[in-house]
């Protein structure tokens, strides 16, 4: 991943899985490169900071499970599911 564009797609999928790599500006700075790691440590693979077939893999991985529990709650919001001050 060596693009700017490359590295910012790659930004806003480590944010969207709950990682903080700073702004998405396409620079492969420190906290991008924190943001690797500590997604590599959660998920048991090689922490080297790079962005290699295992982490490719690892954060597809990740992205879809995102997908799916954001898909159900969109379902949730849409099918008139209730308000947190309904519950309450």
């Amino acid at each position: 991943m060596a693009s700017d564009e490359n590295i910012t797609a790659l930004q806003e999928a480590l944010d969207i899985c709950g990682y903080k790599p700073g702004k998405h500006d396409g620079m492969m700075g420190k906290r991008t490169r924190g943001a690797i790691r500590d997604f590599q440590k959660d998920a048991n693979i090689d922490v080297d900071g790079d962005v290699g077939p295992q982490t490719r893999g690892a954060l597809a991985q990740r992205l879809s499970e995102v997908a799916v529990r954001a898909q159900h709650l969109a379902g949730f919001f849409q099918g008139g599911g209730q308000s947190v001050e309904d519950e309450l």
